[in-house]
C-alpha cells in the first residue's frame, strides 16, 4: 500500500459524518458504499496549494483521492494524490502532492476511449454530488490540453467553467474538443 493510499484510508469518515455529508452536502449515499469509497474527513491545513494532516489545529476538510479504482471498482488501485476542501468553500482546495492535475481520471479515459462526453465540474464538492463521475480540473497552472487530448466533447457545469477552459484550451494552440453548458444551467440561467 503507497504512502498516500494509507493516508487517505486514515480519512475514512464515520457513521455520523457520513450521514451529516449526505444530509448537509447532499453527497448520494454511493459514493461510500459503492466499493471504493471517494471521500474521507479528515483535519487537515491548507499550505499554499498543498495541505498537510493537522489533527491539533487543522479545519475539518472533506478529502477525495486521486488516482485509479481497483478493479471491478473495489477499493483503490492507486492514489496519486488527494484534494482537500473546506464544505463552506469547496472552491477553496489544495492538493497533497500536487501531482495529479485533475481529479476523476478514470472518467476522462472512459470518455477518450468511448468517444463519449465527459462531464467537467467546478469543484470537488460537484464532482462528489454527482457521484465521482466526471472530472475537475485542480491545477490550471498546467495546459488542460495535455490530459484533455483527444475527448471530443466536454460538458461544463458552468458557464463561467466553459469559459476558463476554452481560454485555457485557445492559449494552448491546439485543436479543441467541442465544449457545452449543462442543459441544468442553460435552464438555471433562463
Amino acid at each position: 500500500m503507497t504512502d498516500l493510499l494509507q493516508e487517505y484510508v486514515s480519512y475514512s469518515p464515520t457513521d455520523a459524518q457520513v450521514a451529516w455529508m449526505q444530509g448537509t452536502l447532499d453527497i448520494p449515499a454511493d459514493i461510500f458504499f459503492s466499493g471504493a469509497t471517494l471521500c474521507g474527513v479528515g483535519k487537515v491545513a491548507f499550505d499554499g496549494g498543498t495541505f498537510v494532516p493537522d489533527t491539533q489545529r487543522g479545519a475539518p476538510s472533506i478529502i477525495a483521492p486521486c488516482g485509479f479504482r481497483g478493479p471491478n471498482r473495489l477499493g483503490w488501485q492507486t492514489v496519486d494524490d488527494m484534494v482537500a476542501f473546506r464544505p463552506s468553500s469547496p472552491n477553496d482546495w489544495a492538493c497533497r502532492s500536487r501531482l495529479c492535475p485533475i481529479l476523476g481520471e478514470e472518467s476522462v479515459e472512459v470518455a477518450r476511449w468511448n468517444r463519449i462526453p465527459l462531464l467537467l465540474h467546478s469543484n470537488p464538492l460537484d464532482w462528489l454530488r454527482a457521484g465521482g463521475q466526471g472530472a475537475v480540473i485542480l491545477n490550471w497552472h498546467r495546459s488542460p490540453r495535455l490530459w484533455l487530448s483527444d475527448v471530443s466533447v466536454i460538458i461544463c457545469d458552468t458557464v463561467a467553467l466553459g469559459r476558463r477552459l476554452s481560454d485555457a484550451l485557445r492559449q494552448a494552440s491546439l485543436a479543441t474538443p467541442e465544449i457545452r453548458i449543462s442543459r441544468e444551467v442553460h435552464r438555471a440561467v433562463a
